[in-house]
């Protein structure tokens, strides 16, 4: 990006970046980015991105940075998002390598991934020529909600990221003095707007953190005190801040509005009118509106400033006039031909600039990015590239662009798009769970927009407290903004004429629907009270009762951080967000509080649970998959139709490296032993059919020999390239000599390149010694097989040998690099037990991928009880 590249050198004493913990001048980020970058190259090998662990923080925006001057595609992890949605992200995009503090490299230590860390002499160690990079390269890979439960990655260019950039800059004029406001989560596009489009005309870029994200009178109170003059929202976080303002008097309010910020900037979600008039009203001088509109797949399409004397308030304001390098068309949905002008259709988008479309996702790139799909009497010269936006739009007498809806059920909560399918989905995945149809309701609004209402059928009858169960379900799965306010069981989801669904009438079901009472006994405490008008002060109702649930009382994400603030503040005790969602009502959680004065600490997923992958028949047995549970989709819908499919997850960490063999044992046999009880509880007797991938494998195979021990049947174990610690072959001098004195002279041949001599310049042109660059190639020795050992190490007996095993390892070794690895992964150890072995040629977790995992699929499914 040229024009960020020429901030940087001006080397400017000027702010840049600053998060209320540290702070980085123009020239402090030009040279700790450039150093990063310099990193990057050396260390990042092929085209496998870099993961960042994108806590809100000048590291993480300096490491964006750098990445994109390296030239190495980016994937932002947001730490907030569930483990299990995380492990797909990153067993879809498989990175190099990891980048984060010390504290999120610690809480993500199951990525097992090395980490990018610069050294302290690493400045100067190659040349970084940002200019000469492939601008349709990619600039990062960012991950959006997908329909069938499992996220999708954007694979976003540089050109694209560049001509936004620069058409973004154009419509806000951003300035060199503003103060800009970053609110959004790393892991969202627009994030690439309130870094990058402020840093390239030399503004300052203040990012919100956490706390004041949460907390509408947190964000007042940074843009007072810091005087931003930009501030990038979206319109029902503004609409809840004006809100919280009205409750201030006088002195307060006015405290607060002392500094207006000169622009307001909304995307995300349809900007009201009505909300337009009240900022006006509130804010002397108004600010400057600019409304955003763009997806993941665009960054964005366009941008206008919000009239004065609008023509039409009615419905929501437009988004305006594409930029330079797209092209807009609306289209009927059915026929693909153009509309008339006013007339209402779906965006489409196209450009020279395109995202090439979805990572992993051929079938889906072509349907969402299809070619010459409109019909026109123009003959074109070559095919058109398309994005589908599934946007209902319509083009305004003055040519602007109206989004006026969706195409399908896809929506935005607080700017972030939310396929209702993807909640839906996850509720068919609990055990008792028969359908599930999501909906909104948007008569009673909540803090995060439109309120989302679940309405479940279930296999048979549960307690009055099942919501909170699937709260609670959900909780582990979803990120908070995705959780239904209210759960309603029916007895069926009633249907149209055509056999569809009848929203209307499960949305009359849902609003007749009587709330379950909660069970538990008021004792009319003095914290109990206290409690009571905390739930009072966050829903912002009247009054409330002691068995009040907090979510059923319309509770939202927003609103439940508010109370765990109060909570907080009154008690000194901080607790998580799950906490609330097991115990949503004062009684409940004057429990929890009394119990955290005693030293018990409340752990928010305590128990295993168990995902249905695919449901069949009662007549055969199930399969269970351990370790990975998303990992599985694919290769659950290759088994035959009539065959249930569950994956269990239990919640215990299981860090064996570094332990004593002793302890190995116990703390896996811990593992194994919830596990055991668990399938019992959901299966009581056999055939027992068992799978996993990787650690998966051996984690069946102990379990297998538990179950054998009690005298229970089993007739697979399933072990999907899981390797032992004598996988790997450790008297390999020579090969290992010769690698590393490769690694080496390559590595050194590279620097001097880049310092344009020939000469022996090693410490100046890569920071590293010949011995050194040895000594860190035998380094990713020990790491390989390090990894190995921290499977299983030692912690499995592997007497006595469970019948019935089937090995499938993948032909591409998880460790190359001068180690040999035994054709068994180690397996050899149980000698001629292990005789049904498959191979497929795929890497270790693209055996469950398309296309391997259909042979998979088929190989298990030859092996499975009839």
């Amino acid at each position: 990006m040229n024009l960020l590249e020429m901030q940087l050198r001006q080397t400017s004493p000027n702010l840049a970046l600053l998060d209320g913990v540290r702070q980085l001048s123009y020239a402090e980020l030009n040279q700790e980015s450039l150093a990063l970058a310099e990193q990057m190259v050396l260390q990042c090998e092929g085209d496998r991105p870099l993961a960042i662990l994108a806590s809100r923080g000048v590291n993480t925006a300096m490491a964006m940075i750098a990445a994109f001057r390296a030239g190495i595609p980016f994937v932002p992890i947001d730490p907030n998002q569930p483990r299990q949605r995380l492990e797909v992200i990153v067993a879809d995009c498989r990175p190099c390598m990891v980048f984060g503090s010390d504290e999120d490299i610690k809480q993500f230590s199951w990525l097992d991934l090395p980490r990018l860390l610069p050294t302290e002499d690493s400045f100067g160690a190659c040349s970084v020529d940002s200019e000469n990079i492939d601008k349709k390269g990619l600039a990062y890979i960012m991950y959006t909600s997908g329909t069938t439960g499992v996220p999708k990655a954007v694979m976003m260019p540089r050109d694209c990221v560049e001509a936004y950039v620069k058409g973004i800059g154009e419509r806000v004029q951003y300035q060199a003095d503003d103060k800009c406001l970053h609110t959004a989560s790393f892991g969202f596009s627009a994030s690439i707007r309130q870094l990058f489009a402020p840093l390239v005309v030399g503004a300052q870029v203040h990012i919100a953190s956490q706390s004041q994200l949460q907390e509408p009178r947190g964000l007042l109170n940074l843009i007072a005190e810091q005087g931003i003059t930009v501030w990038d929202s979206v319109a029902p976080i503004v609409g809840r801040i004006l809100a919280d303002l009205h409750t201030l008097d006088i002195a307060e309010r006015e405290r607060f509005l002392a500094k207006v910020p000169r622009t307001l900037l909304f995307s995300g979600a349809p900007l009201p009118w009505h909300l337009v008039a009240e900022i006006r009203k509130l804010f002397k001088p108004a600010p400057r509106l600019v409304n955003v509109y763009g997806q993941t797949e665009s960054i964005g399409v366009c941008a206008m400033e919000v009239p004065e004397t609008p023509l039409d308030t009615e419905g929501f304001v437009p988004v305006g006039y594409v930029y330079e390098h797209w092209q807009a068309r609306i289209v009927d949905t059915r026929t693909f031909s153009e509309v008339a002008q006013g007339s209402v259709g779906e965006l489409l988008i196209a450009g020279e600039h395109l995202s090439p479309g979805y990572l992993n996702q051929p079938e889906l790139s072509q349907t969402s990015f299809p070619s010459d799909v409109i019909k026109s009497n123009v003959r074109n010269t070559s095919p058109i590239r398309y994005y589908r936006t599934g946007d209902l739009a319509r083009k305004l007498l003055d040519k602007s662009l109206q989004i006026v809806g969706r195409v399908d059920r896809q929506i935005k909560i607080r700017g972030v798009r939310i396929e209702l399918g993807d909640i839906e989905a996850a509720l068919r995945s609990h055990i008792h769970v028969r359908d599930a149809v999501v909906v909104l309701d948007s008569s009673e609004p909540s803090a995060d927009g439109e309120a989302l209402i679940a309405c479940v059928v279930l296999h048979a009858a549960q307690t009055s407290d099942f919501s909170a169960n699937l709260r609670r379900f959900l909780g582990a799965r979803l990120p908070q903004v995705m959780l239904p306010r209210q759960f309603v069981v029916v007895d069926e989801i009633p249907l149209n004429a055509n056999g569809k669904f009848n929203y209307q009438a499960l949305m009359a079901k849902a609003k007749s629907a009587t709330k379950p009472k909660r069970e538990l006994e008021a004792k009319n405490t003095a914290r109990e009270r206290l409690l009571t008008d905390f739930w009072v002060q966050a829903l912002g109702l009247k009054s409330v009762d002691s068995a009040t649930d907090f979510f059923d009382a319309g509770g939202d994400s927003i609103s439940a951080m508010q109370l765990l603030k109060l909570i907080e503040a009154e008690f000194s005790y901080t607790f998580e967000f799950p906490t609330l969602l097991r115990h949503p009502t004062p009684i409940e959680f004057s429990v929890v509080v009394e119990n955290a004065a005693k030293g018990i600490v409340y752990k928010a997923s305590d128990e295993p649970q168990l995902i249905t992958l695919k449901r069949g028949s009662e007549k055969r047995p199930p399969v269970f998959c351990l370790h990975g549970i998303q990992l599985y989709q694919d290769f659950a819908h290759g088994l035959p139709e009539d065959v249930r499919v569950y994956a269990i997850y239990a919640p215990i960490e299981l860090d064996l490296e570094g332990l004593l063999e002793k302890d190995r044992e116990q703390a896996l046999q811990k593992l194994t032993d919830v596990h055991v009880d668990f399938i019992r509880k959901h299966q009581s007797s056999g055939p027992y059919q068992l799978v996993g991938i990787s650690f998966g494998g051996g984690l069946a195979y102990a379990i297998a020999q538990s179950l054998i021990a009690m005298g229970e049947e089993v007739s697979l174990v399933g072990m999907f390239d899981t390797y032992l610690p004598d996988a790997i072959e450790h008297n390999l001098v020579g090969a290992a000599r010769a690698k590393v004195k490769t690694g080496a002279r390559k590595l050194l041949a590279h620097g001097q390149r880049m310092l344009g001599s020939g000469k022996s310049r090693t410490a100046v042109g890569t920071g590293l010694s010949q011995g050194d660059a040895e000594t860190r190639h035998a380094k990713q020795l020990d790491v390989a097989q390090t990894r190995a050992r921290r499977m299983l190490a030692g912690a499995i007996a592997m007497q006595p040998v469970p019948p019935s095993l089937l090995y499938v390892r993948a032909k591409i070794p998880m460790y190359g690099d001068g180690c040999v690895v035994k054709p068994l992964r180690g397996w050899e150890c149980i000698g001629d037990a292990l005789t049904d072995v498959h191979e497929i040629d795929s890497d270790h977790l693209g055996i469950l991928r398309k296309p391997a995992v259909v042979e998979l699929s088929k190989i298990v499914s030859d092996r499975l009880v009839k």
